[in-house]
């Protein structure tokens, strides 16, 4: 997510009799970086330089490429335009859009400062609104619909009379909308902590490579506690309850299609074999579907609630280079989350294979919408 608490500022600030003249902006505070020990840590090193235009880049490109060749699909092959794929597809629009954002923001203020912590680029609190919710909204929602996708599963594999009955395109178009207000609603929690539009001007050292830095820097950051304490639960308790409640419907599935196999031979199906077999694929799937999900969100959400524990017990908690990293590696599996989601929920599956093929390559004959 565009974190608009990157590169927080020190608290080395200093006023001197110049300065008014120094900076332009009247009262604004003043940042001494003049020590070149302490200025250094304001600007991109080689590992974040790297992430912002290279890796983020990519891993967006190919996550775009990914969930656009699932609509398109979607949209092309007349037996893919089903219930199932309409969470799908609002999945693959919502993993677009925070893959974009994301990676678009980040390269966007890279290319117009060489501070980390600069935001003089979103012009003001609008601006600094407008990127939190274009970018996190998203995010939430792929987050949630993921779950609304497992619910499906377990009502259509537990619950099959009652799924076929209140199963329709009105009900899922209602799910989709509340999923959707739902993810606005987690949003309008965080937009407390980012209201505060702060310019600070900075004394950099007298040094020729700090020559072109910007005299001010500005930042999108509101201290109270209460805003601090609504963004902790916005950014912690939806990940968390989407994890276990996803966790908890796979375990159901899995053991309702193991009890199915071990029922009365006269309750079982003709072919047992086959239904071993269905079992088995169905919880495999499910299996890798609910790891990569666990792998890839937990453990930044692990992070941000260590980050909120240490902010309000007041620790000291880990050196700063080891929470760079951490927080660029799960910076990571999020962008990444979002390049598999296609790869899980649709092209894992064969009848999908074919149907992509179908799609791109319409020539290549008619295929069986029900292998």
């Amino acid at each position: 997510m565009a974190e608009h608490g990157e590169g927080s500022m020190s608290n080395e600030f200093a006023l001197d009799d110049d300065s008014e003249t120094f900076c332009p902006i009247q009262d604004a505070p003043i940042l001494n970086l003049s020590d070149p020990s302490l200025a250094t840590r304001y600007e991109y090193d080689s590992v974040q330089t790297a992430l912002v235009t290279i890796v983020y880049p990519c891993i967006c490109v190919f996550g775009i490429l990914t969930n656009s060749a699932f609509l398109f699909t979607v949209v092309r092959v007349p037996y893919m335009r089903t219930i199932t794929n309409i969470y799908l597809g609002n999945l693959a629009v919502s993993d677009i859009l925070f893959l974009s954002t994301g990676a678009g923001f980040g390269l966007w203020k890279f290319l117009s400062t060489p501070v980390t912590s600069d935001f003089s680029i979103l012009g003001g609190v609008h601006g600094c609104i407008i990127t939190q919710v274009l970018n996190t909204t998203p995010f939430v929602a792929s987050t949630l619909l993921v779950t609304v996708v497992a619910a499906e599963r377990y009502l259509a594999i537990c619950q099959p009379i009652k799924h076929l009955s209140i199963n329709s395109r009105g009900r899922t178009t209602a799910l989709i909308a509340v999923t959707w207000a739902m993810a606005i609603c987690c949003e309008a929690l965080l937009l407390p902590a980012t209201s505060d539009y702060k310019v600070t001007c900075v004394i950099w050292p007298d040094d020729d490579h700090f020559m072109n830095f910007p005299q001010t820097i500005a930042s999108c950051f509101f201290p109270a506690l209460w805003a601090q304490v609504l963004a902790a639960f916005a950014l912690t308790v939806p990940n968390l309850l989407a994890v276990i409640v996803t966790f908890v419907l796979y375990f159901l599935i899995v053991r309702e299609l193991s009890s199915r196999i071990c029922k009365a031979p006269s309750e079982q199906s003709s072919n047992p074999g086959r239904s071993r077999r269905t079992r088995d694929r169905v919880a495999k799937m499910l299996v890798i579907a609910g790891t990569v999900f666990y792998m890839l969100l937990t453990p930044r959400t692990v992070l941000t609630l260590y980050y909120y524990v240490k902010r309000f017990a007041g620790a000291p908690g880990l050196p700063q280079r080891v929470e760079f990293i951490l927080f660029i590696s799960t910076n990571v599996l999020l962008y990444v989350n979002s390049v598999t989601n296609p790869i899980v929920y649709a092209f894992s599956n064969r009848r999908y294979r074919k149907a992509i093929i179908h799609a791109f390559c319409p020539g290549s004959g008619p295929i069986d919408s029900s292998s």
